[in-house]
């Protein structure tokens, strides 16, 4: 089956497109909305504790200091680790089975606001 699809900015205006598509007659179930989710983003910088220690370790306390140092710096880096974040969705896409019971529902997204309709 053929699908047609459109990109909305927000959810808002992809609701009101929904409804649309309802109200003109595609059944619920051939009607789905995903978020659009921007470029990954990297994982948060560390805070570089098991260097520090390292060189303040070993400065002050040579070898054992080095290893001391380096050892506690990465105990306090695992412990304020974040890991990497989600991104945060930068828009909705609607995505509809072309059916009869419903006439073009690209120029229905169209009227509503989509973007990269296709």
């Amino acid at each position: 089956m053929s699908s047609v699809q459109g990109e909305f900015a927000t959810a808002g205006e992809a609701e009101k497109a929904v409804e649309a598509l309802k109200a003109a007659g595609a059944p619920a179930d051939t009607i789905r909305q995903w978020n659009i989710v921007g470029a990954a983003v990297s994982a948060a910088p560390g805070t570089h504790a098991r260097d520090v220690g390292a060189v303040v370790g070993g400065i002050t306390g040579g070898l054992p200091g080095y290893l001391a140092g380096s050892a506690a710096g990465g105990v306090l880096d695992a412990a304020t680790a974040e890991g990497p974040h989600l991104p945060e969705p930068s828009g909705v896409r609607i995505v509809v089975d072309v059916s009869p019971a419903c006439p073009d529902p690209g120029e229905i997204l169209r009227a509503h606001g989509a973007a990269n309709v296709h």
